[in-house]
């Protein structure tokens, strides 16, 4: 076996991040393309861990290679929303599964009282997505299952990534309705009973499925 050039591991795992990063903020757009050379450059690092960066992203979907044309920001249709929501489905019920009866109480408690402020701020939507975002990625770390929570938070970002570069204001009422099930959700997790916290986390993706897809 070779061994290990840990400069090159730590450059790829550099170049993916930033490049993600880019993608989910929205400043890489869906249909930009990646030009290799420029970013060697921007980035400061060589082709070798840039294209190994690059395959990890194409893994996740949100870059694509074009035979004959170059690799692009991947685009999210409306198959695609649906793809995710199903597989949200079992990961994140699943998860839930596992974690409950794990979290401790106070994490629950604390995030309990972010969300209900969040609720309260004037300028709430990005307060309600952080802490909506904080309540999956929780249950997906308790979960105890490393390649479960990463793959939840992967689907997770890449609706979220769409939100991003499409500038989506949510109205009142969708915003309403998302901070009263995140808080059912912590409820049915503080008080440890499975079945309801398995019916409020599917009425829950249910509902923002249909919410999210109606941008499409």
């Amino acid at each position: 076996m070779k061994k290990i050039n840990k400069k090159s591991v730590r450059l790829r795992q550099l170049a993916y991040e930033e490049v993600r990063s880019a993608i989910l903020k929205g400043n890489l757009k869906p249909g930009d393309p990646l030009v290799e050379m420029d970013l060697s450059e921007r980035l400061g690092v060589s082709r070798t861990p840039l294209r190994e960066a690059m395959a990890l992203l194409e893994h996740e979907g949100l870059i694509e290679t074009i035979p004959y044309k170059g690799t692009f920001i991947a685009s999210l249709d409306r198959k695609e929303v649906e793809d995710l929501y199903d597989l949200r489905m079992v990961l994140e019920i699943r998860a839930l599964e596992l974690a409950i009866g794990k979290i401790p109480y106070e994490t629950l408690k604390n995030l309990e009282q972010e969300i209900e402020l969040s609720d309260r701020q004037e300028d709430n939507w990005l307060p309600i997505l952080t802490t909506g975002n904080k309540l999956h990625a929780l249950i997906a770390h308790y979960s105890g299952n490393k390649t479960l929570e990463n793959l939840i938070i992967l689907f997770t970002e890449r609706i979220h990534q769409y939100f991003a570069v499409n500038k989506i204001v949510f109205d009142a009422e969708h915003l309403k309705q998302e901070t009263k099930e995140h808080h059912n959700i912590v409820r049915a997790l503080m008080e440890g009973d499975p079945q309801r916290a398995r019916e409020i986390m599917k009425i829950h993706l249910d509902n923002s499925y249909r919410r999210t897809v109606k941008f499409f």
